[in-house]
């Protein structure tokens, strides 16, 4: 998840710095990305967990939408932006030692927000922050 919040924010900075200019407003963008699932799975029987675990995970390729608002007074941004990212990782993993079959986990999109706050370095070149969930 890190590599793929660090491409986002590479591409967006790419982005940007390709617009005529950067001002108070609403936006609305589009992203894609490759990212990356993973988990450690521990099983339980009668109650009682089992020893040992795996680790387990999934790749897969992902689109999404963003818009938000932001706003510039001097050389200071401020915004907020919501967006969707749609992917389809499933994670198959087969419980050999309870026999219990393959056991799935997909995951088909989700939902973030965050806060942005940047600088600009002139009206075509913002450094800034993002926070977000």
């Amino acid at each position: 998840m890190k590599k793929l919040a660090l491409a986002l924010v590479a591409s967006t900075v790419a982005l940007g710095a390709t617009q005529a200019s950067i001002g108070t407003g609403f936006y609305l963008g589009a992203h894609v990305g490759y990212g990356s699932t993973t988990g450690k799975a521990t099983s339980q029987l009668g109650g009682v967990a089992t020893p040992g675990s795996r680790d387990i995970g999934g790749n897969a390729a992902n689109i999404g939408i963003m818009g938000g608002y932001g706003w510039v007074t001097g050389c200071l941004y401020f915004g907020g932006e919501l967006g969707y990212t749609f992917e389809n990782t499933k994670i198959r993993d087969n419980l050999s030692n309870l026999n219990l079959g393959t056991q799935e986990l997909k995951r088909n999109g989700y939902f973030n927000a965050a806060l942005r706050g940047g600088y600009l370095l002139n009206p075509n070149t913002m450094m800034y922050v993002r926070l977000g969930v």
